[in-house]
């Protein structure tokens, strides 16, 4: 979440809650609350949903949770973060611009299948754990491997990370650890 800025820029410690600069708040939901508006990610709203939604599906349901960790509901699941990797891949390069519902739908998706990682670890099911890993680190090399082909790791994180909240500034070396 982020509250709105009217105009004072971007507040670190509420960016860090949403990621969305003021120019971007078309990829937010804005909720009131009270005198205050809060701008909320659409993406991270449907991850919270879709872990919600997992919960429910494997605390409420003995046929279900059986069934959710068998080899075909669980390719299923592993493929679900694909449409989340295209829409925010996509929508970075510039190729389109996604709307709200459709990052509503993906971030679901998303979250459905972190959920099914985590109760896969918690589960002791080692050998669907370390294929739902493999299949986030895919995804993610997919993403490293687009940015840095097409030169354009160093415009996203310009747009991601505005200076006042990067964590020290682009001039400054990067601290050594002892």
């Amino acid at each position: 979440m982020v509250a709105e800025s009217n105009g004072k820029g971007v507040n670190p410690k509420e960016f860090l809650l949403s990621h969305h600069i003021p120019s971007r708040y078309n990829r937010t939901f804005c909720l009131s609350l009270g005198h205050r508006r809060v701008r909320v990610c659409s993406r991270c709203t449907g991850q919270t949903l879709g872990g919600f939604a997992f919960l429910l599906v494997f605390v409420l349901s003995s046929f279900f949770r059986e069934q959710l960790f068998l080899p075909i509901p669980q390719l299923l699941i592993a493929l679900a973060p694909l449409l989340a990797t295209v829409d925010w891949l996509t929508q970075s390069l510039g190729k389109r611009e996604s709307s709200n519902s459709l990052r509503l739908v993906s971030g679901a998706l998303l979250g459905f299948a972190l959920s099914d990682a985590g109760t896969l670890l918690l589960t002791w099911r080692w050998l669907y754990f370390l294929y739902a890993v493999a299949f986030f680190l895919i995804y993610a090399a997919a993403i490293i491997v687009v940015l840095f082909a097409r030169g354009d790791v160093s415009r996203i994180v310009a747009e991601h990370f505005p200076p006042a909240v990067r964590p020290f500034p682009p001039s400054t070396p990067v601290p050594k650890e002892k």
